[in-house]
């Protein structure tokens, strides 16, 4: 089948659709978003998984995803879920995540694919998995390609394995492509392995690993006012829970700061920054805080102007772990020892 002549990204991806069902009218309410999107109005290649924090192994099965759209001239989609499903199947094991919701969509979708990011619900989760197949890959997004992971499990009780996905493409006529894993370091890469490396606080093997930095950031919040009084004014930033969190202690980071997090065209600022993750014992705080010492001044801008922006702070190597000081001098005795290693680390990026 010839190529298309004009490029293949010529839908409008204005929004990712994120689909909410509410009720038993699941099937209607597909209908109704997934022709609302324009999907299954055209053949497709779909790269299936929830992809947390889009590793080097994600990378590779979704560049192999599009690849496969461009030589069949099939729409690139990626299926996903937007909740991980032991949010809903294990609550009291929820998976903390590596990566927002909308970071994850935003990653899949500038590599050149359309994200669609369904709910993961009771009534998705109990589809068994042929019917996953029938009903939503192939009689609502039109597969004629299918891509998944060695390891993937789909439909009730993850009944579903590779092996079956085969089966039922043969029934249903479309292609499976099973990727193998992505090894680096004599490790397979996976959101779980990463998960751990980030909670032992080993940042520089899971970036390495990663592909990228591991990163938090949220909006600029109030905070006590505690550092300012030491000449040490950080900015007290508000962390989405669900995110996997390092051990309390002190990091070197990069940080990029601008006026919202979907800014694109106002000010925006990449500094060095001594990022800290804990519960302030040396001042009582009691709950777990993200602080950020900036490095370097933000333009012009003092810190009553930056509440409300929205900070990002890519943490580099773990400086040192969390101290219960005996008193204020003793605590910026040893941030100014602290600045001067993040700046050494920072040096040699």
């Amino acid at each position: 089948m010839p190529l298309r002549k004009k490029p293949m990204l010529s839908w409008k991806l204005l929004r990712v659709p994120i689909l909410k069902f509410t009720s038993m009218n699941n099937i209607s309410a597909l209908d109704n978003l997934f022709s609302e999107h324009n999907l299954g109005s055209e053949p497709s290649a779909i790269a299936l998984g929830f992809f947390d924090g889009v590793h080097r192994g994600h990378v590779a099965l979704l560049n192999k995803t599009k690849e496969l759209a461009q030589s069949r001239d099939l729409r690139p989609l990626v299926f996903t879920f937007k909740e991980h499903p032991s949010w809903l199947l294990t609550p009291t094991k929820r998976a903390k995540l590596l990566c927002t919701l909308e970071e994850r969509l935003s990653i899949i979708k500038n590599m050149g694919l359309e994200p669609i990011a369904v709910p993961f619900d009771s009534e998705i989760a109990s589809m068994a998995p042929a019917d996953f197949v029938a009903s939503i890959l192939v009689n609502k997004l039109k597969a004629t390609q299918v891509v998944v992971g060695y390891n993937y499990r789909f439909g009730r009780c993850a009944q579903g394995d590779v092996q079956m996905l085969q089966r039922l493409g043969v029934k249903f006529n479309f292609s499976t492509e099973v990727v193998a894993p992505f090894c680096l370091d004599n490790e397979i890469i996976s959101s779980s392995l990463l998960r751990r490396l980030v909670e032992e606080g080993n940042l520089p093997k899971a970036s390495r690993l990663w592909g990228r930095r591991y990163k938090v950031g949220g909006k600029i919040i109030h905070g006590r006012k505690v550092g300012r009084t030491l000449n040490i004014p950080t900015a007290n930033i508000e962390v989405d829970s669900y995110l996997i969190k390092p051990p309390r202690g002190v990091f070197a980071a990069i940080c990029s700061l601008k006026k919202s997090e979907n800014d694109q065209v106002g000010k925006s600022f990449c500094l060095p920054g001594l990022a800290y993750w804990g519960n302030r014992p040396t001042f009582d705080c009691g709950r777990d805080v993200l602080e950020v010492f900036l490095l370097s001044e933000p333009g012009q801008f003092g810190p009553d102007e930056l509440y409300g922006w929205h900070l990002e702070a890519e943490l580099i190597e773990m400086v040192r772990g969390q101290i219960h000081f005996p008193n204020a001098e003793a605590f910026v005795s040893q941030v100014t020892k602290d600045k001067l290693k993040v700046q050494e680390i920072v040096a040699k990026l």
